[in-house]
């Protein structure tokens, strides 16, 4: 049985190699090449390993149709074309067996992917938030409301990243130095009770024009 000396490559692959990298794409088709002396060989670039293993899949089902048709072709008393099918067998076993193991390389993968997203998403913010909060000039009273609009942020599944949530408190405190604490803690209330998803400063402006001479008692302790 003649063994197959050339491979196929489809119009479908062709979205695979434009929408990767140009170094990720030459590594793609240099695995490939590496494949058809080694079925055993796994690529080091993570980005090719999901495209790679949908295109040695089909290069597996390809070289089975190709010794079908061989094995129909061939005499079934020559022992040399026997062994070259034994062999050949062993091979795609082996080749599916290593596509296996890449499937479930790439599976690793993308869950170490996932992991990571979620600790940088979330677990950060919430080892952070307290302190940078309490670290910041802010007077107490803002402070605890500002607590409470992160934990309303977070049941919205809407939570600061540190330098997100820095923004924010340097935003909040401009507007308590311009406006007073009881303005800034009450817009909050009000965002709040309303489920918007930001605070809405604007409001605090027309405020300070409907009461420009307003300050509690709160504005004048915190100031104090």
């Amino acid at each position: 049985m003649a063994e197959k000396k050339s491979w196929v490559m489809y119009d479908s692959w062709i979205p695979l190699f434009t929408t990767l990298p140009h170094d990720s794409a030459a590594n793609l088709i240099l695995a490939i090449c590496k494949y058809r002396t080694d079925r055993t060989y796994i690529p080091d670039d993570p980005m090719v390993l999901a495209p790679y293993a949908m295109i040695t899949e089909q290069l597996e089902k390809d070289e089975q149709k190709y010794l079908k048709t061989c094995e129909i072709r061939a005499e079934s008393g020559r022992e040399g074309g026997k062994a070259k099918a034994s062999k050949a067998k062993q091979r795609l076993a082996n080749a599916s067996k290593s596509y296996q193991e890449l499937a479930n390389l790439a599976d690793k993968d993308k869950d170490k992917d996932k992991d990571k997203d979620k600790d940088k998403d979330i677990e950060k913010p919430q080892r952070t938030q307290a302190a940078l909060v309490g670290e910041s000039s802010l007077s107490d009273p803002v402070k605890e409301k500002l607590m409470e609009w992160l934990a309303y942020k977070k049941e919205r599944r809407e939570g600061y990243k540190e330098t997100g949530l820095r923004s924010l408190i340097t935003e909040v405190g401009r507007h308590e130095q311009e406006n007073g604490s009881t303005a800034v803690i009450n817009l909050i209330n009000e965002c709040m009770a309303n489920g918007w998803r930001g605070i809405i400063w604007d409001k605090l402006k027309q405020t300070t024009r409907n009461y420009p001479q307003q300050r509690s008692e709160l504005d004048a302790w915190a100031s104090a």
